[in-house]
């Protein structure tokens, strides 16, 4: 997935690798705790040290174990970034929609979806602001900022969504929001494709 969406995508190689860095660091820390455990003997184990007449090391299981563990999860993530950097939301909401996924929980999707970004704008404004009056200078009055823009950035955000609402209630809003479909050429042999490739996919993951 990675190679689809770097190559076929095109997402720039760098940013995808700033992406997968944070999940993949949360995955090392993780893997960690299962590749080095505590041992009952030194038999089968490759590295080891004792701490207060307790072995602590690993042996060829966990390692295989954490590192198919690593694979898998680093996998999904792949699955997960594929979709997102590649599907605009509109489209995962249409397609939801032919689905027939219920309307109230796609446009929960679609609203939630749109105030994140609001969240994040309103945050970023607020901290270029504190910034420019030298609101990080030191501990202090960092501990002083971060004060105000956690109490003020829900009052912000909240004011801004309700007058998205009113605007969306002005121009007719009733609980749907009608989005044109794009007329999209659809080939034939992709259908093969898609179910060659799903097939390929839960027969390595069945295996492994």
């Amino acid at each position: 997935m990675s190679y689809v969406a770097v190559v076929k995508g095109g997402v720039p190689l760098s940013l995808y690798l700033k992406l997968l860095l944070v999940p993949a660091t949360f995955l090392i820390t993780g893997v960690l705790t299962i590749a080095i455990n505590k041992l009952d003997s030194t038999t089968d184990a490759l590295l080891y040290i004792e701490v207060f007449n307790t072995y602590i090391g690993s042996t060829y299981e966990t390692l295989f174990a954490s590192l198919r563990i690593f694979c898998k999860s680093l996998g999904a993530v792949s699955c997960l970034y594929f979709l997102t950097v590649t599907t605009p939301m509109t489209n995962i909401l249409l397609a939801l929609k032919k689905l027939k996924v219920p309307v109230l929980f796609i446009e929960l999707m679609s609203l939630v979806y749109y105030f994140i970004f609001i969240l994040l704008n309103t945050s970023a404004n607020i901290v270029i602001s504190q910034n420019s009056r030298l609101g990080y200078l030191n501990f202090k009055s960092s501990i002083k900022s971060i004060t105000l823009l956690c109490s003020n950035l829900f009052i912000k955000s909240y004011k801004r969504s309700f007058d998205t609402f009113t605007a969306l209630e002005a121009r007719g809003y009733t609980g749907y929001l009608n989005v044109i479909e794009e007329d999209t050429f659809k080939e034939f042999l992709s259908i093969p494709k898609i179910l060659f490739i799903e097939s390929l996919l839960i027969i390595l993951s069945i295996l492994l």
